[in-house]
């Protein structure tokens, strides 16, 4: 049955991609028949029904899954990811109140609650959670450790690249690797090994956000992921599961830059060159090295730990509330994954935003912490500069 179940869920999700939602809808049934409530058959049957603008039987279909797996991530987040209104998020917030089932449980469920405030604005809700989370965690002593870890391009990273360059080459969309993806390019000829999505900058008179939507809707290598009505950018998943962002490059005050949702960055304007990778020519900022410069100061030297939203030279805060909101999330993180080390770092350096976390009631010492593990998933210059970070999906 499970052999059967997941040969059908394939097919539905190849049809999804390909545009092809009634026939997605028919293998998702099959999958049902085999295997009732299976998390990634009913996020993908949510995903096809807010294709065809059914958001509220989406919402209804994972209300009841949930009701049936109440710790399941990825059914939480698809939930989360349908919220709109202050409404449905005091709908999923009662949902979840009735499904997190104690202390554990509410770390281990936190993010889904987060993304969900977020997505209507109630940051102090989110703020609020997530220091409720990393009290439970650190009072915990070890014994409660949410996994956090960010999915990671590893292979799959140059498959996805390659095809969103020769999309955008086929209609005639010049474009050029950014942020991290860049880094990746010049300093290592290869995208970053922790890095966990890729970066396209695309400049202002060639950004159609409409045309871009369309054109990739109809790419049965992608699907568009999210499309923020505040951010201009347009979030793509690439059929292997990679997450790409295509971003808007504008020119103001005689300087290029680009945004978040809570942070933009500025560079000095710049030409374009071609290098080799994956064996296909690809356009990168020129001079790369100032542009790296810029966004990463000593660009040649990985620091595992460099935060872009903070540390990048060229980075400006622009929504405090949002990135107070980020900085919660990330300080909990960090905690979960026992990186007590760098959450001190960033309490100090935020002390009006994270003064709440008294690392050293927990018996944490600065000059015991061990030397930041190059390996972290929290790795810097091998992040994007996305600023997904609050509404990131589970991988199914």
């Amino acid at each position: 049955a499970e052999h059967r179940a997941d040969f059908a869920h394939q097919r539905a999700k190849v049809a999804h991609y390909a545009g092809d939602q009634a026939a997605a809808l028919h293998y998702i049934r099959l999958a049902d028949i085999e295997v009732p409530f299976s998390s990634p058959n009913v996020v993908l049957h949510a995903r096809v029904l807010a294709a065809l603008d059914r958001e509220d039987d989406a919402r209804r279909l994972l209300s009841e899954a949930i009701g049936y797996r109440p710790k399941a991530l990825p059914l939480l987040f698809a939930l989360a990811r349908l919220v709109e209104t202050p409404a449905q998020l005091e709908d999923f917030y009662q949902l979840w109140l009735r499904t997190r089932g104690g202390d554990a449980a509410f770390a281990a469920t936190v993010r889904p609650l987060v993304t969900a405030s977020v997505r209507v604005r109630d940051f102090e809700r989110a703020r609020a959670v997530l220091r409720h989370a990393t009290a439970i965690v650190l009072d915990s002593r070890g014994a409660i450790t949410p996994a956090v870890r960010d999915r990671t391009l590893g292979q799959d990273g140059g498959r996805a690249l390659v095809d969103v360059v020769r999309t955008l080459k086929a209609h005639g969309v010049p474009h050029f690797l950014a942020a991290g993806t860049a880094l990746g390019a010049v300093r290592n000829g290869a995208l970053l090994s922790f890095d966990t999505d890729i970066d396209i900058g695309i400049f202002e008179e060639n950004f159609d956000k409409d045309r871009l939507v369309e054109m990739f809707s109809a790419d049965p290598n992608f699907r568009i992921q999210d499309i923020d009505p505040i951010n201009p950018k347009v979030g793509l998943q690439h059929w292997n599961g990679v997450m790409l962002d295509l971003f808007i490059y504008f020119r103001r005050d005689g300087k290029v830059w680009h945004s978040g949702t809570y942070t933009e960055w500025w560079n000095t304007p710049f030409d374009l060159k071609t290098v080799q990778l994956y064996g296909q020519p690809m356009s990168v900022p020129d001079p790369a090295e100032l542009y790296l410069e810029e966004c990463y100061a000593d660009w040649r030297t990985p620091r595992p730990d460099f935060d872009a939203f903070f540390e990048g030279p060229n980075a400006k805060v622009v929504w405090p509330a949002y990135f107070e909101a980020y900085l919660h999330r990330k300080a909990f993180e960090l905690v979960s994954v026992g990186r007590l080390d760098l959450a001190a770092k960033y309490v100090a350096r935020f002390p009006e935003t994270l003064g709440w976390l008294d690392l050293a009631a927990y018996g944490y010492e600065p000059e015991a912490a061990e030397a930041p593990d190059t390996d972290s998933a929290h790795a810097s210059d091998e992040e994007s500069e996305a600023d997904t970070d609050l509404e990131a999906d589970e991988d199914e």
